[in-house]
C-alpha cells in the first residue's frame, strides 16, 4: 500500500508545482530588465531598482580568455595544422605518427580528400578568428 500512496503523492505534486509554475509565469510575462538595469512592468512600474538584488550580471561574472584572438597566423599554423606545410610526404608520416598509428597515417597522407579537409580546417579557424576580432568582439 505505501508504494502506490507514494505514487499518488509524487503525480499529485508534479501537477501542483506544475500549475503553480505555470500561473508565476503568468503573472511574470510582462516584467522585464530595462536596459538602465532596473526591473520594470509593461507599465513601467519599477519592480526592483537592481536587477539580481546585488547587481552582478551573470554574463559579466565568468572571465572567459580566448587565445584565438591574439594569434597571429604563423602560431595558428604551428598549432592547428595537422598537416604541416612544406613538407613531404614521408616527413609528415613521421609527424603523424607520434598521434596514431602508421597505418592510418599513411592513409591520411595519401588520401587527397584527407589533407583537403585538414587544409580547410585551418582556413575555417583563421576565418573564425577575424570574425571574432571584427565581428563578435569589436573592438
Amino acid at each position: 500500500m505505501g508504494g502506490r500512496e507514494g505514487l499518488i503523492d509524487t503525480a499529485v505534486k508534479t501537477a501542483e508545482t506544475g500549475y503553480i509554475q505555470r500561473r508565476l509565469i503568468k503573472a511574470l510575462e510582462d516584467v522585464m530588465v530595462k536596459y538602465d538595469g532596473t526591473v520594470r512592468t509593461s507599465k513601467n512600474q519599477v519592480i526592483q531598482f537592481l536587477y539580481g538584488e546585488d547587481g552582478m550580471a551573470g554574463e559579466h561574472i565568468e572571465d572567459l580568455k580566448i587565445p584565438l584572438i591574439n594569434m597571429d597566423n604563423q602560431t595558428i599554423e604551428d598549432k592547428c595544422n595537422f598537416l604541416p606545410v612544406n613538407k613531404n610526404i614521408s616527413e609528415l608520416e613521421q609527424i603523424l605518427t607520434k598521434c596514431m598509428n602508421n597505418e592510418t597515417a599513411r592513409l591520411i597522407v595519401q588520401d587527397a580528400t584527407v589533407t583537403f579537409k585538414l587544409k580547410e580546417e585551418v582556413s575555417q579557424i583563421l576565418k573564425d578568428r577575424e570574425d571574432l576580432r571584427s565581428v563578435i568582439l569589436k573592438g
